[in-house]
């Protein structure tokens, strides 16, 4: 994320070494007016004297020029928040291509390799083609898969991929990378939390639980929507697991850690409802998604903790964004309107508490 500062570099490392500019362009063959341009950024060294220039100054090239093929993790979150905010603010294809200028900079290091892929998958739908966005990302996808030699960032990748693949349509691309993780699923938590007890770290034990339960559930929440929808036809099974599911969340009060699994769940339940021509189910449904997304406490989207889950921040801090959404509030807001009125509700919309909804759904 750095500029090119290539002239404050030389002058540093000529003031320590306590040279004049004079001196310097001796030693390298050029005028003291060049030594003077590059310092002040007019203009660069030429490229055959970086070598000569490093050695002078007993150091490499990339130090010399600023390159870092790596940045921190805060380096990472920070650049992913800002380009998230300029998405909803600024035109979509001057993003896109900060983007890829981001992904070629640093094209060795692979945590931000992911998180640019990640960034086009979850703003897609703000560009013209969406199709050639997922499929750029796919391409970035491969290259980590490809070159990376860390086994969880190369998991990522194969897994964001694979949701790649789903929205452009190519399943055995998808049934191809997920294999090999059908020998993966050891889940040595319960094992682990135990040893922690033995050694008397009775806090570390139950992060280490509260994590595993929290993940178990979350994933079974987000997986309910598919399962709902596979269920279409028959009302009363899909209608079961809804109802579980939101009974479950309501619970464990998991909205407050993340509300967005339960608004995908309360909108696919809508969604079905009005598949089977149950209206009055739908607007149910969709009375609890809008009480959900209106909720005061609902914006800004952060992970956080709750009465049952008191212990995830080592979880959350793990997370390659921290506790942010990786879509900006800004689009999350439009992509919760935007459900409301999709074409499925066209024959709620004349009914009064549906008018009321989408009337109450603009204040978000």
């Amino acid at each position: 994320m750095r500029d090119l500062n290539i002239g404050i570099k030389i002058s540093s490392k000529r003031k320590e070494k306590r040279i004049t500019q004079e001196e310097l362009a001796d030693f390298l063959g050029v005028t003291k007016p060049a030594i003077s341009k590059w310092e002040s950024g007019q203009t660069y060294p030429d490229i055959t004297l970086l070598p000569l220039i490093a050695s002078y100054f007993n150091t490499t090239i990339d130090e010399l020029i600023g390159y870092e093929p790596q940045l921190s993790k805060d380096d990472i979150r920070l650049l992913y928040s800002r380009l998230a905010e300029n998405f909803s603010s600024k035109p979509f294809e001057e993003i896109y291509d900060k983007c890829i200028e981001y992904q070629k900079r640093y094209y060795s290091c692979f945590e931000l390799q992911l998180n640019i892929a990640l960034l086009l998958i979850n703003h897609s739908s703000l560009g013209q083609n969406t199709s050639a966005i997922i499929s750029k990302a796919s391409n970035i996808l491969q290259h980590v898969i490809d070159n990376s030699n860390n086994i969880t960032i190369e998991g990522k990748a194969i897994f964001l991929q694979s949701y790649c693949f789903l929205i452009l349509k190519k399943p055995d691309s998808v049934i191809k990378n997920l294999n090999y993780t059908e020998n993966l699923h050891l889940n040595p938590e319960i094992l682990l939390s135990s040893a922690y007890q033995m050694k008397g770290d009775n806090k570390k034990a139950i992060a280490i639980l509260q994590n595993y339960i929290y993940e178990c559930i979350i994933g079974i929440v987000n997986a309910c929507p598919n399962l709902m929808m596979l269920y279409s036809t028959e009302k009363e099974k899909a209608s079961k697991w809804a109802d579980a599911i939101i009974k479950i969340e309501n619970v464990l009060n998991i909205s407050k850690i993340n509300p967005s699994p339960n608004l995908s769940l309360l909108i696919t339940a809508a969604n079905i409802s009005m598949m089977n021509n149950d209206t009055d189910k739908a607007i149910d449904f969709l009375e609890k998604y809008v009480d959900t997304a209106l909720n005061p406490n609902m914006f800004p989207i952060k992970l956080k903790s709750n009465d049952f889950f008191d212990s995830l921040d080592d979880l959350f801090n793990s997370l390659d964004l921290g506790t942010t959404p990786p879509r900006n509030d800004k689009v999350i807001k439009e992509d919760i309107k935007k459900l409301l009125i999709e074409p499925i509700f066209e024959p709620l919309k004349s009914n009064e508490s549906y008018i009321r909804l989408v009337k109450r759904i603009n204040r978000i």
